[in-house]
């Protein structure tokens, strides 16, 4: 659906808060006499069929929510935005509802000197966000009796499809269209930004250039998208363009040129200091390697710190090549490293990137840009971590995805999550995987490592199997009422995202399955709007 749809409003009432508290009270304000114009407020359709935009002329300086609803007791609201100074059009993008629905909705307005009133209700039909050949074939939800999971909705993104939100009832709330894309692009990952919009990384499956020509197929979009929830791109940043600024930064490799990135893939981060753009790339190289008779084509990854303020203005640059010893090569070489995350560390300033085929998560000396970029530490098999609580190797993570912190510090003693996809576990000489009582040879889990900094441990808890083996994708995250949600990605028929209790006898309390589809990750959202819980 594209263009705007007013809805015939009521008439104008000019009414001051205090006369308005007929309506909703007037708040604190001591008899204001600034004049509201209640019943005002317009609301239209935009390009999304799910998502209302909702106008409200502010007489003064003040913040505006809207509630919304099936009825006129609404139920939820999104976030808080500021009016421009001195007052005047201000407008929130409403999302969250079901598709062909009709909704009520009112503006909550708060002016600066905290009196408060409602404009009138509007009546809102939505269509849908997706075409029905765009959605998943199948979504299966379920939630175990007598559990309850953590509120809130649930962020999907889907490798082949684009961005979705769906509540815990499988409902789809919100998507972005993958018909803007071409059949080439894979979309990993989506975001919610502090914003309030959605960050996307499109591209082309990252180890493209070594499957035959490294000439993407034309029509492919390699890019970073910001986009807001009636769809539109605020921000968007190409492979030619990061190739142009990063030229521009003068970085050159251990060859003493300046890498051609071949792809932007898996992963891009905001650091929520500096509002930069963290993207990984990839780049080749021609090295000699050890076991190899000839040089070999070796693809490795980049991380890129890209100002989004100043045109994308690159500030920093972390390069595999550069720290990484070319020879270890567990895991599918060429594709030397295959790194499909970057976290934020807030309380040292510095990242750790996740580099699937080392089986590695490295904390890497960022410091907000000012970083030299050394290695701090690698957790996992032959990495700088002694095992305890589990029996190394096994019992250490292989072919990882998307770590998160379990605790609010993320320095000296601290949890770390991760999906631990399992490809390539290495066992102890001689044990016969997956024979008697033996541990099968191929399983995933979601373990908890309590890291210690100082005495250089890493203690594995929740080391359950999880009855699901998946051989790529996911994440996992410790939700805010302790319970553990794992993506397994890429499972025997497609993904299933489960929420279970923590320990050694996990329980299960809510799951979604997409069959015949690849969710490359799923995080569970507190709402749409950053700050707000439904």
């Amino acid at each position: 659906m594209s263009g705007f749809r007013a809805l015939r409003l009521a008439p104008t009432l000019a009414l001051s808060f205090c006369a308005a508290a007929l309506l909703s009270g007037c708040g604190g304000g001591g008899g204001s006499s600034a004049s509201l114009p209640v019943g005002s407020g317009s609301v239209s359709t935009t390009p999304n069929g799910q998502v209302a935009s909702y106008t409200f002329n502010m007489p003064s300086a003040g913040t505006m929510a809207v509630q919304f609803g099936t009825d006129t007791t609404y139920g939820r609201s999104t976030w808080k935005v500021a009016s421009p100074t001195g007052g005047g059009l201000t407008t929130i993008l409403v999302a969250g509802m079901l598709g062909n629905t009709t909704y009520h909705m009112r503006a909550n307005i708060t002016l600066a000197d905290g009196t408060t009133s409602n404009d009138t209700d509007h009546v809102f039909t939505t269509t849908q966000s997706l075409p029905a050949n765009q959605l998943p074939p199948t979504v299966q939800v379920s939630t175990a009796p007598g559990r309850t999971p953590q509120p809130g909705v649930e962020l999907l993104t889907d490798l082949d499809r684009g961005a979705l939100i769906y509540d815990l009832q499988g409902n789809l709330l919100w998507g972005f269209p993958a018909n803007l894309y071409t059949g080439n692009d894979q979309i990993q990952p989506v975001k919610l930004m502090p914003n309030g919009h959605i960050l996307i990384q499109a591209g082309a499956s990252s180890s493209y250039a070594l499957t035959g020509d490294p000439t993407i197929p034309a029509g492919t979009l390699i890019a970073d998208l910001e986009v807001d929830y009636a769809n539109n791109v605020i921000n968007q940043l190409d492979l030619a363009t990061l190739q142009t600024q990063f030229n521009a930064f003068g970085y050159k490799n251990d060859q003493g040129v300046t890498p051609i990135l071949q792809d932007m893939h898996h992963e891009v981060t905001i650091n929520p200091n500096t509002g930069h753009w963290l993207i990984m790339a990839n780049t080749l190289e021609t090295k000699t390697v050890t076991g190899y008779t000839t040089p070999v084509t070796v693809l490795g990854d980049i991380v890129i710190d890209v100002d989004p303020s100043n045109g994308f203005a690159v500030d920093w640059v972390w390069n595999e090549f550069d720290h990484l010893d070319v020879n270890r090569h567990p895991y599918m070489f060429p594709d030397w490293t295959h790194s499909n995350a970057i976290v934020y560390s807030a309380d040292d300033r510095n990242i750790l990137v996740s580099s699937r085929h080392q089986s590695w998560v490295m904390k890497v000396a960022y410091q907000d840009g000012q970083g030299n970029g050394d290695l701090v530490w690698r957790l996992g098999y032959q990495g700088d971590f002694e095992l305890e609580g589990g029996t190394a190797p096994q019992d250490w993570q292989y072919a990882q995805h998307e770590p998160s912190f379990t605790t609010t510090n993320t320095t000296g003693t601290f949890g770390l999550i991760l999906m631990d996809n399992g490809d390539s576990r290495i066992f102890p000489s001689g044990y016969q995987c997956g024979t008697g009582s033996n541990l099968p040879c191929l399983y995933s889990r979601a373990p908890i490592f309590t890291i210690n900094e100082s005495s250089m441990t890493a203690t594995l808890s929740n080391p359950a199997i999880s009855p699901i083996y998946n051989s790529f994708g996911g994440n996992a995250e410790v939700l805010a009422n302790g319970d553990v949600e794992g993506d397994y990605c890429g499972g025997p028929t497609g993904s299933t995202i489960l929420e279970t209790t923590q320990g050694t006898d996990p329980q299960q309390v809510w799951s979604m399955a997409t069959p015949g589809t690849n969710m490359y990750r799923g995080h569970r959202l507190p709402s749409m709007y950053p700050g707000v819980q439904w």
